[in-house]
């Protein structure tokens, strides 16, 4: 009928034009109106273009909605009528297509119904709209109508395996393995046993499959009480992978995770990420077999589970999954640790939810359990902190005091070195046994003030010459809050008063030299003689120091895998969290930084001053574990860059259209 209409129209144009009766005024007086018919349909069509558009989205979402919805009614109870199917999936649909359409012009929502022949679903949603015009009215044509719809198809078994809530797209607990029928069995001596299952529960699986056993096998008990759990070892790099359709929209993914093989030497932190670089500098010997081109043992990642959502382009998964990683954990100390990701899928499409284990093939791997996959946010408690110490732990603290009866009598011959030299007076080498590293040279002085205490002073040797001094220590930290308290004191006093700390910029820092020379005695040292700064940095970010033996040697910078740093590489300090200039008094400073990501950070302390010989000096380090990240923050502290991404971090897909947030 629209069309019609605009053919008339252009009719009227063409027998005006031909007609040489008349004015020519009032022949174009008479076209005028039909051209801005003409012109004004245009642009109404582009609008009821866009608007139908929007509606075939809606219908899209629609249409998948009520066939989950149909899906999990049948999978609870096949012999539902198909009348009751219909109408949930029915009026499921139609919540969902409310939704999201537009509201620029009424339309109809239909129907046309949810049908399952054999194993296979399909169910489909049309609808009818009316758009109104706005520059065609002046020919008459008020609206333009439009209409269109939405198809779904797909097994029965695809899909939401929750029957009581259509919005958990997938749930796994390993629960069936009661019932269903492992390729090979294992009965241990004491009588437990475990199964090796193939496409279990429609999970698609290698060739090894997954092992399922009993809770008490794996001496970890399900945080849902379940009576089963699933392990994925590293053999021929076992996974499952269950597809699935996403809509454009907002979905969380969460599991529960454990290990089977600990390190002490990561005790108490989890190691997981979002990417793999996040995890890949956990590799202490775990004395298990396999080593990769770096000689890493990899068996210290045993326990390695990488997940990933991979665009699907068949009904068979790849041999491997190597692409579009959302989440890994190596490491939880044998205690369950429950993962979110949150989702963001702005092109609809199939993918691939896999959990894969990519440690070592030594029989042992990945424990999960309570795996769900939620449109928006997953339901249940508010995910537990896995902050691994009790609030306000004392984590470390150095006063820098000898045992008695090794000081040298040689005031100048007093050094502490990189963590090696035997702590006697003979050798007049004072070892530094709370595993400090020092730079720019392999020594800094180390001294006895007031015949009381000991101090170390970050200046200048009389063996290696002036020279500003750092030492660094290294730290494996969780996310969380920290505290830091050291005492600090000037070697030099220069004649003025106050304490000038705190600075974190060195525009502020040179601020307070510029003051504290405006104070100063004439007679005294340079105002930023006894300047030094605090820093914590990340550990894989960075170069770093290496241990030496020989005094005075210089410091050997390495990269976070042991590997000579690259020409130009960025060495530490980085990250500022402290700072003083001068003090006529000995300061108890007090500073807090944020952890946003596990991993190794260096604590370092570097006099940034004038080289004469004079410096700070450092005392009583102390640092604390505040809490975690769910605790109350401090009221200032410094925010820590992590190694690679931070978490909250937006990460895009590398195939397929969605995005993630980092962990």
């Amino acid at each position: 009928m629209t069309t019609t209409r605009l053919q008339g129209f252009l009719a009227n144009v063409r027998r005006m034009h031909t007609d040489e009766r008349g004015n020519v005024a009032m022949i174009m007086a008479l076209l005028l109106v039909p051209l801005v018919g003409a012109v004004g349909y245009g642009i109404d069509y582009t609008r009821a273009v866009s608007y139908k558009m929007k509606l075939d989205s809606a219908a899209s979402a629609a249409a998948l909605a009520g066939l989950d919805t149909a899906r999990a009614l049948l999978l609870s109870n096949p012999n539902m009528s198909p009348d009751s199917v219909k109408a949930a999936a029915d009026a499921r649909a139609l919540q969902v297509f409310t939704g999201l359409a537009p509201t620029e012009a009424p339309y109809i929502f239909k129907s046309l119904g949810f049908n399952r022949v054999g194993e296979t679903m399909s169910g489909s949603v049309s609808y009818s709209a009316s758009v109104p015009t706005t520059s065609t009215n002046v020919v008459g044509l008020q609206n333009i109508a439009i209409d269109g719809g939405s198809e779904s198809q797909g097994p029965l078994a695809q899909g939401t395996t929750n029957p009581t809530n259509p919005d958990i797209l997938v749930e796994e607990n390993f629960d069936s393995a009661g019932s269903a029928t492992p390729y090979t069995n294992y009965v241990m001596t004491d009588g437990r046993s475990f199964g090796m299952y193939r496409n279990f529960n429609n999970w698609k699986t290698t060739s090894n499959g997954i092992e399922i056993g009993s809770s008490s096998l794996y001496g970890v008990t399900p945080p849902n009480g379940a009576p089963y759990v699933g392990e994925l070892d590293s053999t021929s790099k076992a996974y499952i992978a269950k597809k699935i359709y996403l809509p454009v929209g907002t979905y969380e993914l969460r599991y529960f995770y454990s290990d089977r093989v600990s390190y002490n030497v990561y005790s108490p932190t989890n190691i997981c990420g979002s990417t793999s670089t996040d995890v890949e500098w956990a590799t202490a010997a775990g004395g298990n077999f396999n080593y990769d081109a770096r000689g890493r043992d990899l068996g210290a990642q045993s326990n390695r589970l990488g997940v990933y959502l991979d665009l699907a382009s068949g009904d068979d998964p790849p041999a491997k999954f190597s692409a579009n990683m959302i989440d890994i954990c190596v490491l939880s100390h044998r205690q369950w640790i429950e993962r979110s990701v949150k989702i963001s899928v702005t092109a609809p499409g199939s993918y691939w939810l896999a959990f894969q284990a990519e440690g070592a093939s030594d029989l042992f791997g990945a424990v999960v359990n309570n795996i769900r996959f939620c449109k928006n946010t997953c339901p249940g408690e508010v995910m537990a902190e896995t902050f691994p110490w009790s609030a306000n732990t004392l984590l470390f603290t150095d006063n820098f005091t000898l045992p008695s009866g090794i000081w040298p009598a040689d005031y100048f011959t007093q050094h502490m070195l990189n963590n090696s030299g035997a702590a006697t007076a003979a050798s007049k080498w004072q070892n530094v046994s709370a595993g400090w590293t020092t730079t720019p040279v392999n020594q800094v002085e180390f001294v006895k003030v007031s015949g009381y205490d000991y101090v170390l002073p970050l200046d200048a040797s009389s063996s290696g010459g002036s020279s500003n001094r750092s030492i660094h220590r290294k730290f494996l930290l969780a996310p969380g809050y920290y505290k830091l308290t050291y005492e600090y004191s000037p070697f030099n006093g220069l004649g003025t008063f106050g304490t000038w700390c705190g600075a974190l910029t060195a525009s502020e820092i040179n601020l307070q030299v510029s003051q504290i020379n405006a104070a100063k005695s004439d007679s005294a040292k340079a105002a930023n003689t006894n300047q030094m700064s605090v820093y914590v940095d990340a550990d894989v970010s960075f170069s770093h120091p290496e241990t030496t033996t020989t005094l005075s040697n210089a410091a050997v910078w390495k990269a976070w895998d042991g590997s000579s740093p690259a020409s130009g590489a960025t060495k530490l300090p980085n990250t500022r969290i402290d700072s003083c200039v001068h003090s006529t008094a000995k300061p108890i400073r007090s500073v807090y930084f944020r952890i946003s990501k596990t991993g190794y950070y260096w604590l370092t302390f570097a006099a940034e001053g004038a080289a004469d010989g004079f410096g700070a000096r450092v005392d009583s380090i102390a640092l604390s574990a505040v809490g975690g990240l769910s605790s109350a923050a401090p009221s200032s502290f410094v925010s820590i860059p992590p190694q690679g991404v931070a978490p909250g971090s937006k990460i895009k897909s590398k195939q397929g259209g969605y995005e993630f947030t980092s962990n």
